[in-house]
């Protein structure tokens, strides 16, 4: 099932609920944005590894987001307008939510 399903049938409560990292070793792991929601996973990762936030300029992620289309962002869907105008709008909101969180990271890595 994927995220969009998820959301769609349960809501994001029930899938941040259900989100965990891996308990295996030495692994890189590439987490959605979201993580960072809930305490347990900062927790965790900053228990067993580096955090390193890939810190991408929200125009570039808008535009990506905005030639592949939202359907597999279900938070995404929340705006008006053409898709880089909507994608643009919901990635500044949630980096405004999300921010503080994501820079408790190890490494801030600027991809601009």
């Amino acid at each position: 099932m994927s995220v969009a399903e998820i959301f769609k049938l349960h809501g994001e409560s029930f899938f941040r609920k259900k989100e965990r990292l891996s308990s295996k070793k030495q692994l890189v792991v590439s987490t959605g944005g979201g993580a960072v929601v809930r305490d347990v996973n900062w927790d965790y990762m900053q228990k067993k590894g580096i955090v390193v936030w890939l810190d991408v300029p929200l125009e570039a992620l808008a535009q990506r987001i905005a030639a592949v289309g939202t359907h597999s962002r279900p938070l995404l869907h929340y705006e008006d307008g053409d898709p880089y105008t909507k994608a643009l709008k919901r990635l500044s909101y949630l980096l405004e939510q999300r921010g503080k969180n994501y820079a408790k990271a190890n490494a801030r890595v600027s991809l601009e």
